[in-house]
């Protein structure tokens, strides 16, 4: 029986954003990813559609200066992190807002930007294959 929860994510999207490193007042680096993921396609009368999930990834410290390097907008990336779920509230309307974004540890990108391409099964077949071998990697047997 398990005795442990485990707060893991892994994601392989698009990335959406052009990134921009900023520095927080205490002087620590921050980088936000916006990754783009869909799965295949959804139909809805005649149209086919593919339903498109945005999520925030943030990457801090020696990540955020690394990540800043290497990611550029619209290459595939594997992204690991954990999901980090926030509660503020908005300074001028004092109105309490919640968001779910995943602090990320590790990143890896898989594809350099294209023109932007059909998601077809072919390729959703070759990232299943790069998922599987980047699974086959001992870092990912503590899971």
């Amino acid at each position: 029986m398990l005795k442990t929860s485990v707060n893991k994510v892994f994601l392989i999207g698009w990335v959406g954003n052009d990134v921009e490193l900023r520095c927080m007042p205490s002087g620590t680096e921050i980088l936000q990813v916006v990754l783009a993921t869909h799965d295949q396609s959804v139909s809805k009368g005649d149209h086919e559609f593919k339903p498109t999930e945005w999520h925030k990834v943030d990457f801090i410290g020696d990540q955020a200066e690394a990540a800043f390097k290497k990611i550029k907008k619209g290459e595939l990336l594997l992204i690991e992190g954990k999901l980090i779920h926030r509660v503020f509230k908005e300074f001028r309307s004092n109105i309490e807002r919640r968001s779910s974004e995943i602090l990320g540890s590790y990143f890896e990108v898989l594809k350099e930007p294209k023109v932007h391409h059909e998601f077809d099964h072919k390729f959703h077949h070759s990232l299943r294959e790069e998922f599987e071998r980047l699974m086959k990697n001992p870092r990912y047997h503590e899971i």
